[in-house]
This record gives C-alpha cells, sequence and structure tokens, in this order.
C-alpha cells in the first residue's frame, strides 16, 4: 500500500463511528459489484440478441457456402472473446466481492453481531450462517448462464451453417 496513504490511516482516529464509516464503504462497493454483475449479464443478453439477428439476416442475404462458414466461424470466435472477457471480469469482481464481505464479517464481529444474547435475548443478531457473507455462489450460476448462451449460439450458428 501507498506509505502516504498507509500514514493518513495511521493518523485516523479509530472507534466505532470509523469502523461504521467503513462499513458503509464497504457494504456500499458490495452493492455496486453486485449490480454490476448484474448490468454485465444484461449487455450479455443485448449482445447475444443484436449477434443473433445479423447471423440469421447474414444467412437470408448469402449465397456462398464458403463465406458462410468462414462468417461463421469468425461469429463463433467472436462469441467465445467476449465470453471469455465477460467470465474474467465477474470472477475479477467476485474476488473483490469476497474480500470486502470478510471485511464487512470482521466488523459484525467487533460489534458482537453473531453473539447470543448480546442485543436480543436469546438470539444473534445476525445469524452463524452469514459468517461466510460474500462467498455464495450466485457468481457460478452467472457463469453458468454465460457459457449456456454462448454454446446455445454457437448450436444455432452451426444448425445454420449445415442447413444452408
Amino acid at each position: 500500500m501507498n506509505p502516504l496513504v498507509m500514514e493518513v490511516i495511521k493518523s485516523m482516529v479509530m472507534n466505532d463511528d470509523f469502523l461504521m464509516k467503513v462499513y458503509e464503504d464497504v457494504t456500499s462497493e458490495m452493492r455496486c459489484r453486485r449490480n454490476f454483475e448484474s448490468q454485465l449479464v444484461h449487455y450479455y443478453f443485448l449482445f447475444y440478441s443484436l449477434i443473433g439477428i445479423a447471423i440469421v439476416t447474414l444467412f437470408d442475404v448469402s449465397k456462398d457456402r464458403e463465406s458462410l462458414l468462414f462468417i461463421s466461424r469468425g461469429i463463433a470466435m467472436l462469441i467465445a472473446i467476449i465470453t471469455f472477457f465477460f467470465v474474467c471480469r465477474i470472477i475479477y469482481d467476485h474476488k473483490k466481492y469476497t474480500e470486502f464481505g470478510q471485511i464487512a464479517v470482521r466488523i459484525w464481529k467487533y460489534f458482537d453481531m453473531f453473539t447470543s444474547d448480546m442485543y436480543l435475548a436469546g438470539e444473534t443478531i445476525i445469524p452463524d450462517k452469514f459468517e461466510d457473507h460474500g462467498k455464495g455462489i450466485g457468481y457460478f450460476y452467472t457463469y453458468v448462464q454465460l457459457l449456456l448462451m454462448a454454446a446455445g449460439m454457437c448450436i444455432v450458428l452451426g444448425i445454420l451453417v449445415s442447413v444452408k
């Protein structure tokens, strides 16, 4: 970390208000990353819709089988490359999301949110299952969704080439 940043952090007063500000920042960052993943999937759907329209139009217009095969391979490569970059971005964001989740859990532990009888009689504020906050497998379902869409587009592409 930057030495100047470390010096500023050391000079700050560390108290409960400071932790609450950190918690607000962490949860805001987690929310932004989760929303970005959702937006990325929407853009992916839009991309595939446009590619699908282009493929169908191309196959309607084109008469030469050799050029269709060449263009189909190019489109399949484009789909693979775009899918690869989308998945890489989701992996990167999920790693950061997990790190922020662990910061949130440490703050919850500091305030004894997992301790029974601390704030509520016979209960905890936050159930123990949330100690893995930010480590869920939701991102895995996004991968599967993206890869299935890519495979589906390539299959449709293959069917169109074989029919023509």
